[in-house]
């Protein structure tokens, strides 16, 4: 039982001095009178800005998701996601609401926690690295920060944790819509309560009053179903790639890659300066043995020629935002 807050909190021997400081400065902030806290955006779309958001605000998000959840007074958790973001952050305060058994580790790819978990927040990367004994260990799994393609839908699908892939974003105050994944896929996610949201022109338009959001208009490009209740996710309209003055949408590549190369090693659609054409569509990779490279080649064959990475930049670590999402430019 930690002294500092009345719940129980131990971390991963991998955790660095200077990290902990800054949980136990989350933490001492969170049980003061600080009304209001600030964050940044993960940059994935463009330059990373400050939001500031109400104490008020925040309680409603994690109410919202307790719910859902079905939370209880001193469950198990783990923090897995880097406490500066959202993601991360709002784990710890709900840990601190509801009193959780809270181990945080060290944020990386390759995570791993001590005995058994009611709940976890994971990004696509640390979810698809988890094998079937880890997922044993663990009943609720959210993941979160990023998209997850068709091919790990079904690998995550047949772990036997439940698996949820939530959508939201730092200016929402993490997740409003959640869909599952294990033990069925859902493509729709559904809205949680007290969320409205419609088109604009194909564009995602919020309101989510408790949490301070009024038509917040987002850059994600979607199909609203179900009254208003649900959507299926299309892309983002702010991603797109220009070159040669025509728009590429890096999704669309990424779901036809994983098409007609449905294991193929991790990778992703990205850009770099081109001074003929402004932007190149390139795809970052993890290495590749030569057949992958090969293969890889033969699933840009099924886009048109205008749609097809230009070359393929392998790296033994690919570039992502502090909050885990692909950083494409």
């Amino acid at each position: 039982m930690d002294a500092l807050t009345g719940f129980r909190i131990s971390f991963d021997v991998k955790c660095s001095a200077k990290y902990k400081e800054t949980v136990y400065n989350l933490i001492e902030k969170w049980n003061s009178d600080e009304s209001q806290f600030y964050f940044k955006t993960s940059g994935s779309s463009g330059k990373p800005k400050t939001i500031q958001f109400s104490r008020t605000y925040i309680l409603a998000s994690i109410s919202s998701t307790a719910k859902y959840f079905s939370f209880f007074q001193g469950m198990k958790s783990a923090i897995a996601i880097d406490i500066g973001s959202i993601g991360g952050a709002m784990m710890l305060f709900r840990a601190l609401e509801f009193d959780m058994d809270i181990q945080v580790l060290d944020v990386r790819r390759r995570i791993n926690w001590k005995g058994e978990l009611d709940f976890l927040s994971l990004v696509p990367q640390q979810a698809l690295e988890l094998k079937t004994d880890r997922y044993k260990k663990v009943k609720n799994v959210l993941i979160g920060g990023g998209p997850i393609f068709s091919h790990q839908e079904k690998y995550l699908s047949k772990m036997p944790s439940r698996i949820f892939h939530g959508f939201g974003m730092t200016e929402t105050i993490s997740h409003f819509a959640i869909r599952k994944i294990a033990p069925e896929i859902e493509n729709q996610y559904l809205c949680l309560d007290g969320v409205k949201i419609r088109s604009s022109n194909g564009a995602l338009k919020i309101t989510i009053r408790n949490r301070g959001i009024v038509d917040l208009l987002t850059t994600d490009n979607v199909e609203v179903m179900n009254d208003n209740k649900s959507f299926n996710w299309l892309g983002r309209l702010d991603g797109a790639i220009l070159s040669a003055g025509k728009k590429i949408y890096p999704e669309e590549i990424e779901k036809i890659v994983s098409e007609f190369y449905p294991n193929h090693p991790e990778g992703f659609a990205g850009v770099v300066k081109d001074e003929d054409w402004h932007e190149s569509l390139v795809w970052f990779s993890i290495p590749l043995s030569p057949i992958e490279q090969e293969e890889l080649r033969k699933a840009f064959g099924n886009l048109p020629s205008w749609k097809r990475p230009k070359k393929i930049i392998e790296k033994a670590s690919l570039p992502l935002t502090k909050s885990g999402k692909y950083k494409r430019r």
